[in-house]
C-alpha cells in the first residue's frame, strides 16, 4: 500500500505542479536532503507513473523518483507530523511528502536513466495486452497471487488488489500460475481491469495512511470484496471469507467460490 489506483491517483494530483519551478527543499534526514536537493530551481515539466513509482520529469532532462512504498503519501500546501520532504515553489505553493514508516524510496537522474532502470518491471496491469498477461501467467510456476504481485511480471498490484482480483475470477490464491486454463486467465485479466479501474474512478483505498495530495480519503475501502473480511461472509455465496498466509502476506478468499 499504495498501490497502483492509489499511485495513479497521486499523479493525477501532482499534474496540477506541471509548469511550476521548485524554489527551495528541506528533507529531515541529510542523506535524502543531497537527493533532493538537486531539484532546487528546475521546473516540473511532467509527472508519470510506473507500476508504483512516480517520476517527476524536470527541465534539462533530469528526473525525481519518489516510491511511497508503505505509508508514502504527498499532500499540496499541507504540513503533516510524519514530513520527510517539503518542496516549496513560487507564489508560497508547498508540495509535503510524508512517510510514517521511513521505507520511501527518493532518487534523482537523468531521465533517460531513470526509465532504463525501471524497465526491469513487468508491464503495467491497466494496459498490459491479453495475450501478453496470459504468457507471463503460464511462464510462472509461482501461485497465481504471488505472480500478481511480483513487479517484475506485472507491475502495480499488490495485497489488496490481488486478492480483489482473484476472487472477482474465482481464482484460488494458491493456484499454481502455470496450471490456469486460458478461461481462467481471461478471468483473472478481466477482473484486474474491472478492479482497478473501478478504484481508481473511487480514488484507491484509505484503510490507513493514504490520502490524495488534497488530504482527501479514497472511497474504495468501502467496495471491497474479499480483502481485510476474514470471518466475514462472502458477498457472493454466503460462506466465511478464511484468511491464510501465502509467502509472508495475507491473502483472503472463500473456499466455496475459489475452490484450490
Amino acid at each position: 500500500m499504495p498501490e497502483l489506483p492509489e499511485v495513479y491517483t497521486m499523479a493525477e494530483g501532482l499534474r496540477t505542479l506541471i509548469g511550476k519551478k521548485i524554489s527551495s527543499v528541506w528533507a529531515d534526514k541529510p542523506n535524502i536532503l543531497r537527493v533532493v536537493k538537486k531539484s532546487k530551481g528546475r521546473k516540473i515539466t511532467g509527472v508519470e507513473r510506473v507500476g508504483k513509482n512516480i517520476i517527476l520529469t524536470l527541465d534539462n532532462s533530469f528526473a525525481m523518483l519518489l516510491h511511497p512504498k508503505m505509508t508514502g503519501r504527498f499532500l499540496l500546501n499541507q504540513n503533516d507530523k510524519y514530513e520527510r520532504i517539503v518542496f516549496r515553489f513560487g507564489g508560497g505553493d508547498f508540495l509535503t511528502f510524508s512517510d510514517k514508516r521511513r521505507f520511501a524510496r527518493v532518487d534523482f537522474k537523468m531521465k533517460d536513466a531513470m526509465r532504463s532502470e525501471l524497465s526491469a518491471l513487468g508491464p503495467d496491469a491497466l494496459s498490459v495486452p491479453f495475450n501478453d498477461f496470459k504468457n507471463i501467467i503460464l511462464s510462472k510456476k509461482a501461485r497465481i497471487k504471488q505472480t500478481l504481485l511480483n513487479q517484475n511480471s506485472i507491475a502495480g498490484i499488490g495485497n489488496i488488489y490481488g486478492d480483489e482480483i482473484l476472487w472477482k475470477a474465482k481464482v484460488h490464491p494458491e493456484r499454481l500460475a502455470n496450471s490456469l486454463s486460458e478461461l481462467e486467465i481471461k478471468k483473472i485479466f478481466q477482473s484486474m481491469g474491472f478492479i482497478l479501474k473501478k478504484s481508481i474512478k473511487l480514488r484507491g483505498v484509505s484503510i490507513q495512511d493514504y490520502r490524495d495530495i488534497f488530504g482527501r480519503m479514497g472511497e474504495y475501502q468501502n467496495h471491497r470484496l474479499v480483502y481485510g473480511r476474514g470471518g466475514k461472509k462472502c458477498k457472493r455465496c454466503g460462506s466465511s471469507i478464511q484468511k491464510i498466509k501465502l509467502a509472508q502476506r495475507s491473502a483472503h478468499f472463500c473456499p466455496k467460490c475459489q475452490v484450490l
